[in-house]
């Protein structure tokens, strides 16, 4: 089953939020963004947030879901040991370059994540957890994101 529909050349993503933190702030609208692996979101396209009862709940049992429009798609690339790089030529989004993960911006990415505390080595932490390292034989390779903010 496809997590998404397209309409218009827009598309519309079905996501499920399970780290509590960001589930609450999604739910009361402090947390305007969130980090996805690979770049196929764009502004524009819609996400319906689903968030579950409780933090073990069955897919089944969503307890609230929100509706927002992409406003920005940040592309990025993150090296869990030295931190984010920023790919958009777009000083505003969030800087140029490298980014190590106790840098004041990589702390400003985190609290908007929703993530608790907001540091750049609790977000590090979270992101490996949702995603893990992308391997390719014995090498760890950088993986793509993207920052969505609504």
């Amino acid at each position: 089953m496809s997590d998404n529909k397209v309409v218009n050349n827009l598309s519309e993503y079905l996501k499920t939020m399970r780290y509590l933190p960001a589930l609450e702030a999604i739910r009361d609208g402090t947390c305007k963004q969130h980090m996805f692996q690979y770049n196929k979101i764009k502004v524009g396209d819609t996400i319906l947030w689903h968030g579950l009862r409780n933090a073990y709940g069955s897919p089944n049992e969503f307890e609230w879901s929100r509706r927002v429009k992409v406003r920005k798609a940040i592309p990025i690339e993150i090296d869990f040991k030295r931190g984010i790089r920023t790919l958009s030529y777009n000083r505003d989004d969030i800087g140029n370059g490298w980014m190590g993960w106790h840098e004041g911006t990589v702390y400003e990415i985190a609290a908007m994540e929703g993530i608790v505390p907001p540091k750049g080595d609790t977000l590090c932490n979270v992101m490996q957890t949702r995603y893990g390292e992308v391997h390719v034989g014995d090498e760890i390779r950088l993986a793509s994101y993207q920052i969505i903010r609504w």
